[in-house]
């Protein structure tokens, strides 16, 4: 089984990820957008389906901007995988020995392709590996604003209700904490392929600025207070925005890498001491995994043709709106119509807006229909 993995993996690395621009490889080459609901401006729908779908929306458009200052400030010899998911079966194949699979003694072997474990972004470098683990602050701050129409997160300093603030360190610093577990997860499974891998891990926030960065340390209660360490793993706004500075900075100074090391290995591993086979053992397995669903490597995963076409049919599917689930209530977009059997049988649009579904409804022998490209008038 891992012969098989390495040889996908080397077949993916072979195959897309060398390339003789200046660019790195982005697998897959545009993040998948699986919360495309169109949200009206105005007179939003209430209830928790609503607050959840707009939740993950947010931190989708997080993880974009993540993606994309990946994209502009890393060299052709890196490679981003963006949203890694492995499961328990892929664990126990990387854990080797040390993990045994037996259904008596270990529960999540009773369900091998359950997920395992996720994060963000991987980068894998030529000689390293950076684990990015993507939070956004912004539904936390829309939530909190629902029961005090005045809060900000950069207001947490000021004359509040203690057990106001509390809530909000509580909240900021939750986010960091489940982060650290996700990321931990992933140096666990890198560490399984190669243990003497050198590995950078960090939490980023794409919306939060720098300038209150004294929010994570504000409390004096230890549980909702980051130590300097934590807090050098953190990577704000501005560093987002210049994204290859920041890297290069990162790398230079010994007391970040050594801050995101802590939680690897109780030594520094010296990046002139690393072993490139095992390197690229690590580098190919991982390949594999992210393109294996359950057992089946879809090596197309990778295909910008494939994401294209991808994307035009999610795109032409429409599928944009409130659909209501069994057992789980959801609010109907008003801004959104089914599209009437002869564009979704021989065009393949699913669905429409109400301006789109009104004007094909009309009864006029000519309307004059304008507006900027993308909005629909085809």
């Amino acid at each position: 089984m891992e012969a098989e993995y390495l040889k996908n993996g080397e077949q993916i690395f072979k195959e897309y990820c060398l390339t003789a621009k200046n660019q790195p490889t982005m697998l897959p080459r545009a993040p998948e957008q699986t919360y495309i609901d169109k949200y009206p401006e105005e007179d939003q729908p209430a209830g928790p389906s609503f607050r959840d779908d707009r939740r993950h929306q947010l931190d989708y458009e997080t993880e974009v901007k993540m993606y994309r200052a990946s994209e502009l400030g890393l060299d052709k010899n890196f490679i981003v995988l963006h949203s890694f998911i492995y499961t328990h079966d892929q664990y126990c194949l990387c854990a080797g020995k040390s993990h045994v699979r037996n259904i008596k003694t270990c529960n999540k072997c009773k369900n091998l392709f359950n997920k395992e474990g996720e994060c963000d972004f991987i980068i894998i470098c030529p000689d390293s590996f950076i684990v990015i683990e993507v939070k956004n602050m912004e539904h936390v701050d829309r939530e909190m604003m629902e029961c005090e129409p005045d809060f900000h997160l950069c207001s947490i300093g000021e004359d509040r209700q203690p057990e106001c603030t509390t809530r909000k360190l509580e909240a900021l610093i939750g986010t960091y904490r489940k982060s650290a577990e996700q990321r931990s997860k992933i140096v666990e499974l890198i560490k399984c392929i190669d243990q003497d891998a050198h590995i950078l891990q960090f939490t980023a926030y794409p919306n939060f600025s720098k300038q209150f960065k004294e929010q994570f340390q504000f409390s004096e209660l230890t549980e909702f207070r980051l130590s300097d360490n934590e807090l050098s793993t953190i990577i704000f706004e501005e560093d987002v925005n210049d994204f290859n500075a920041w890297l290069a900075e990162t790398q230079a100074i010994p007391s970040v890498r050594k801050a995101s090391e802590e939680t690897v290995s109780s030594r520094e591993i010296p990046i002139s001491g690393y072993n490139q086979d095992s390197h690229e053992k690590a580098r190919n397995i991982l390949l594999a995994i992210w393109a294996t669903d359950r057992n089946k490597c879809d090596q197309s995963k990778c295909s910008l043709g494939r994401c294209i076409m991808d994307v035009n049919k999610q795109l032409k599917e429409g599928r944009i709106t409130f659909e209501p689930k069994k057992g789980n209530r959801r609010d109907q977009n008003p801004g959104v119509v089914k599209a009437p059997d002869v564009i979704s049988n021989y065009v393949g649009v699913l669905n429409l807006t109400t301006q789109q579904n009104s004007v094909f409804n009309s009864s006029e022998n000519m309307l004059w229909i304008n507006g900027p490209a993308g909005t629909g008038k085809t």
